[in-house]
């Protein structure tokens, strides 16, 4: 009958061993799963910051043009006084 029992639990062990290693395999998929996600973002994120720097660049030389065009205005509106 010890024989039997231990066969037993032994059985249930291994059966529980079973469930919680595919609970971790499947914990293991899902955070790969967002590793990658969390790449895309990242990949996102970066091409967002780009744009962010170029359109600060552009503006920065329409804000040069405008002073410097606004300077040329002044110039010449003293040259007519």
């Amino acid at each position: 009958m010890t024989e039997q029992n231990n066969q037993s639990v032994l059985s249930s062990e291994q059966l529980t061993l079973s469930q919680v290693l595919e609970q971790n395999n499947q914990i293991l998929k899902q955070n790969n799963l967002l590793i990658v996600n969390q790449n895309e973002l990242i990949k996102v994120i970066k091409q967002l910051v780009l744009i962010n720097t170029n359109q600060s660049h552009h503006i920065q030389e329409l804000i040069c043009l405008i002073t410097d065009e606004s300077k040329g205005e002044d110039q010449h509106q003293s040259l007519d006084d």
